[in-house]
């Protein structure tokens, strides 16, 4: 509870699943006085992650919406026949695990970019296990972010593709897909077709934005560091039924977006200790002893070791 309690400093991140009601801020604090959206931004200006979950049915939020907004991050909606502002309902009856009726439709990996490079690993295989996205709403760019498009590098190996960008006093921040629907997906409110995707216009279905900064370190070395928000359009995509079938790779990809944005420097939290620091055991007295004495030793060991080994030449040639 952020009204509540404090964000211990250990905490990489923190998951807002399905939320009901919103969070507090300036011009309604609550009994406590405390701004909620503040105590979050305060947590992503350092290197940490928050990772929003929504659906079909979750209302509107404002003030956490606001924020999620100068993140990029915006909950398709429209309004229904009857004027009221609804979240969009993804369906795809053509790439769908339940027999066609196309309310858990199977997602699309993107390929390039920062959301790409979190499911990297998930793509290497030849056939990438299938990402099941049930009862999805979908995620839209935010009207401050401006679309930025990367040409092809064929060198490089990078195709053509489009993210989202914000640069605004000093900060910079990029939201690209980490899963879209396919081609043949459309949007419905309250069963009527809101919008039909196509080849290069797809629903965003899981998106990552990240703001990128350069911290100077006391050796006067820059390092680059970065904050991130996650949004997830399903909460069905996080069922035990989904996250416990072999056939989908669902818990493989919560594994690694969450390994990838924990910004996880050292593993299991073991002590860092440099490689340079060594601790010897007879070192010191080695370090007491006078210089000389240890140069007479070794250049008398040399001597021995040379005398006998000519010595035994000697010998063996003799009597050969």
């Amino acid at each position: 509870d952020l009204e509540k309690d404090e964000i211990p400093e250990n905490c990489r991140l923190i998951i807002t699943f399905n939320p009901t009601s919103d969070f507090k801020a300036f011009g309604n604090l609550g009994e406590n006085g405390v701004s909620e959206i503040e105590k979050l931004d305060k947590y992503l200006d350092r290197t940490n992650a928050f990772f929003y979950i929504c659906e079909r049915t979750t209302p509107e939020l404002k003030n956490l919406e606001e924020y999620l907004e100068e993140w990029g991050v915006c909950v398709n909606r429209t309004k229904n026949s009857g004027g009221e502002e609804k979240n969009v309902e993804i369906f795809d009856t053509y790439t769908c695990v339940d027999s066609g009726k196309g309310e858990y439709i199977i997602g699309s990996y993107a390929t390039e970019g920062v959301g790409a490079s979190l499911t990297r690993d998930l793509r290497a295989i030849s056939y990438p296990a299938k990402v099941v996205f049930g009862k999805s709403t979908a995620i839209s760019p935010a009207d401050n972010y401006i679309k930025t498009y990367v040409d092809e590098n064929a060198d490089e190996g990078i195709t053509a593709y489009e993210y989202y960008s914000y640069f605004k006093n000093g900060i910079s921040r990029s939201m690209m897909d980490v899963f879209i629907t396919n081609s043949t997906a459309s949007a419905a409110v309250d069963g009527e077709i809101y919008e039909i995707a196509t080849e290069y216009n797809r629903f965003k279905l899981m998106t990552v934005t990240q703001e990128t900064r350069q911290v100077q370190e006391s050796n006067l070395t820059t390092v680059n560091e970065a904050s991130y928000v996650l949004a997830l359009a399903s909460t069905e995509f996080l069922t035990n039924e989904v996250l416990d079938s072999t056939s989908y790779g669902n818990t493989d990809v919560v594994l690694s977006v969450l390994r990838n944005t924990g910004n996880e420097v050292v593993p299991t939290n073991i002590d860092l200790k440099a490689f340079y620091v060594y601790d010897m055991e007879d070192a010191s007295a080695i370090s007491s002893q006078n210089p000389s004495a240890w140069t007479r030793a070794i250049i008398i060991v040399t001597v021995v070791l040379s005398l006998g080994v000519g010595i035994f030449i000697t010998v063996r040639r003799k009597y050969r």
